[in-house]
């Protein structure tokens, strides 16, 4: 099986500024204004996944993203701990090992890019 590795970068102005993401860590965002963007090179059916749980200033859950690489399945799970989780195909993902991911929000939905490329997007005000 091939390695699987996740980066992260807090900042939406530098996305080549990419740094290590340890297991609970804490990093602040203000995810209302700003994106999240996670770097992943071979990924597709490891097993591997990207999480994290949205906090508000009392450090109370609020939200949450779970994305799964099934290895498994031709498709991998998206969770935004509001809805349903969904499967996509992997067909929908550009090709190529390294993606570049942008998770961000609007007033009501929740959109994932992948490489610029809208794999996901679902309304999640008022269902938390």
């Amino acid at each position: 099986m091939k390695p699987a590795l996740i980066f992260l970068l807090i900042s939406a102005l530098h996305t080549e500024a990419f740094e290590y993401v340890f297991n609970g860590v804490n990093y602040k965002l203000d995810f209302t204004t700003q994106a999240l963007y996670i770097q992943t090179i071979g990924v597709e059916r490891s097993d591997k996944h990207i999480s994290f749980l949205i906090l508000n200033e009392e450090s109370s859950i609020v939200g949450g993203i779970l994305i799964y690489f099934l290895s498994y399945s031709e498709s991998f799970a998206v969770s935004d701990f509001c809805n349903k989780p969904v499967l996509l195909p992997y067909s929908i993902l550009p090709k190529g090992t390294i993606k570049i991911w942008k998770i961000s929000r609007t007033t009501n939905n929740l959109v994932i890019r992948c490489n610029g490329i809208e794999v996901y997007n679902r309304n999640i005000r008022g269902s938390c």
